[in-house]
């Protein structure tokens, strides 16, 4: 997943159970060849509390890309963000914040969004979900953290 000893610096949280977000994620990671983005689901990035600043209700309706300096956008919102961490993305994207290109991206991410499984996405705590996060699983992520938190 890492490179040498490049990290990632952002972080994709999406819902894992949802066949439209899975898709959403193979896009943005086919779209990203070098590799900025790195992904988890939705209950692993609230468990590990990169989504503290969404509120609760908010957190498990969309999906969430995470900075560096932990700052969180979502759904729509993030869509340029996203597309900027492509190749040729910066330009693309100077488009997409316009006022008419705001307009156009909440238009497509709403219709697209409601191809969203229903109730997948709700906040299950570790306990309804059988469980808590497996450690291991995240291993991956924790090599991440300390460029995403800046702690060594």
């Amino acid at each position: 997943m890492f490179r040498g000893s490049q990290l990632r610096n952002h972080l994709l949280a999406y819902d894992v159970d949802c066949g439209p977000c899975r898709r959403f994620k193979e896009i943005v990671d086919f779209m990203d060849p070098k590799e900025r983005i790195a992904f988890l689901s939705l209950n692993e990035a609230d468990d590990l509390g990169l989504l503290e600043r969404v509120p609760r209700p908010k957190r498990h309706t969309s999906f969430h890309l995470i900075f560096s300096d932990g700052g969180v956008k979502s759904g729509a919102e993030a869509i340029p963000s996203v597309i900027r961490l492509f190749p040729m993305g910066v330009l693309f994207s100077k488009g997409l914040l316009a006022p008419g290109g705001r307009r156009m991206v909440a238009g497509v991410y709403s219709i697209f969004s409601r191809l969203h499984d229903g109730g997948s996405c709700r906040y299950q705590s570790p306990s309804q979900r059988g469980g808590q996060v497996r450690a291991n699983a995240l291993e991956p992520y924790h090599l991440a953290l300390p460029t995403l938190t800046g702690q060594p």
